[in-house]
């Protein structure tokens, strides 16, 4: 599956039943464990679909995504969604649904452009992230 597909292209591949872990570009867990955390998180990349239908915070036509499995020098080990501009390549959003750092473990975070990645945009629970796509910018 190729990273350069629009998001909607790349889900209703993985629903039709191509593998989850071709959406990942970096992991440090065992490969055979990437397609159990790719299907979950592409129910969250649906969910945030959903979300942003009414905040419409991104174009799902115009962007890309590629999932990150991340291992914390304190901590345990992390997935995070990233979407991406399918034209430029730049990072728009990185979404962690459950951070693995030891001070935060746990926490939903949000980074991305409309800060210029100052810093997390939002740190709660996954339906602060939903909320947010949710609402216009």
């Amino acid at each position: 599956m190729s990273d350069r597909e629009n998001v909607l292209t790349q889900v209703e591949k993985v629903m039709s039943g191509a593998d989850p872990s071709d959406l990942f570009f970096d992991w440090f867990c065992r490969t055979s464990s990437l397609k159990a955390k790719g299907c979950k998180l592409v129910r969250k990349l649906e969910q945030l679909l959903n979300a942003n239908q009414k905040g419409n915070r991104f174009d799902p036509n115009a962007v890309y995504t590629i999932f990150k499995n991340n291992c914390p020098l304190y901590g345990k080990l992390y997935d995070d969604i990233r979407i991406c501009d399918l034209e430029t390549g730049k990072v728009l959003y990185t979404i962690v649904p459950s951070s693995g750092f030891q001070n935060d473990f746990g926490t939903a975070i949000l980074w991305g452009k409309d800060n210029d990645f100052s810093g997390p945009i939002l740190e709660g629970q996954w339906k602060d992230i939903l909320a947010y796509f949710s609402t216009r910018a």
